[in-house]
């Protein structure tokens, strides 16, 4: 099985890390396999987490799926921060289809029939995140599509979305060559706030 690709990124940083993977690539919808069965118990557990690890700031992080569940348990359990890169914000069938969005088919037309279609839109529950969440999402302006996503999520109150001039679905690759990825975690575990020019809400 492969590393957790976020791990040298985020080595020596003195922080407490919890890594997850999902096993079924179902957004982390399905739960956490062979711990949680769906996002309620996953965000039940996430939270018995932070609880044990007596944690004060609560950081999510992860790309295109990752990023995805990084914006949902984000909101749900109240991070104080999330830096989603390239994530999807939609999963209905329609709304994908209107955007031509025809990515990882095999993989998304299961959770229509799954219970979980609630969950599919992340509009409405980011629009609910506490007050104190800051929820920073990365996209790079030559992917169309990832583009579309951000631009989904546009105009909530604690949403940032962070506009990178290239890099396309892999701009996590071009954060991390560069640097900028790494910086990014090291402000967030200190509480300092990220600013950068051309920021745009």
């Amino acid at each position: 099985m492969p590393g957790f690709s976020l791990r040298g990124t985020l080595a020596g940083i003195p922080v407490k890390k919890l890594y997850l993977r999902d096993l079924d690539k179902a957004w982390f919808l399905h739960g956490l396999r062979g711990i949680t069965g769906n996002v309620e118990e996953t965000v039940a557990f996430l939270r018995d987490e932070f609880a044990a690890a007596g944690t004060r700031r609560v950081i999510f992080t992860g790309y295109s799926l990752g990023g995805f569940a990084a914006l949902l348990y984000g909101a749900l359990c109240g991070a104080h921060e999330v830096h989603a890169i390239s994530p999807q914000t939609f999963l209905g069938f329609w709304k994908r289809l209107r955007t031509g969005d025809r990515r990882w088919r095999r993989y998304v037309m299961p959770l229509h029939f799954s219970g979980t279609r609630k969950f599919h839109d992340l509009r409405p529950w980011l629009a609910k995140a506490p007050t104190h969440s800051q929820m920073h999402i990365h996209f790079a302006r030559d992917s169309r599509l990832d583009a579309l996503h951000a631009a989904h999520v546009r105009g909530l109150p604690q949403v940032k979305i962070r506009e990178h001039s290239e890099g396309s679905h892999r701009l996590v690759t071009a954060m991390r060559e560069s640097g900028e990825l790494r910086e990014i975690f090291e402000r967030a575990a200190t509480g300092e706030t990220l600013r950068r020019t051309g920021e745009k809400s």
